[in-house]
């Protein structure tokens, strides 16, 4: 499934966190992790998200009997 890149953030503090900068940060997360999905879907391998019996990450694929995990490290 891809990654919803109209997403937005809840309301902030703008003292404390700019939700502009928040936003272009998840929408720059999202365009970012759907590019690298068609990037190994035109690879052959079909990207998929994690499963609810699966830990959280942004996109996996198979290929050679090998899993692939990618994930960014803020969540």
């Amino acid at each position: 499934m891809p990654a919803d890149e109209e997403t937005s953030v809840g309301a902030f503090d703008p003292m404390e966190v700019d939700p502009a900068v928040v936003e272009r940060g998840t929408r720059g997360h999202a365009m970012t992790q759907n590019a690298l999905a068609d990037h190994v879907e035109s690879l052959g391998f079909a990207p998929r998200s994690p499963r609810p019996d699966e830990p959280n990450f942004d996109l996996a694929w198979e290929a050679d009997d090998q899993v692939f995990v990618a994930d960014s490290e803020d969540r």
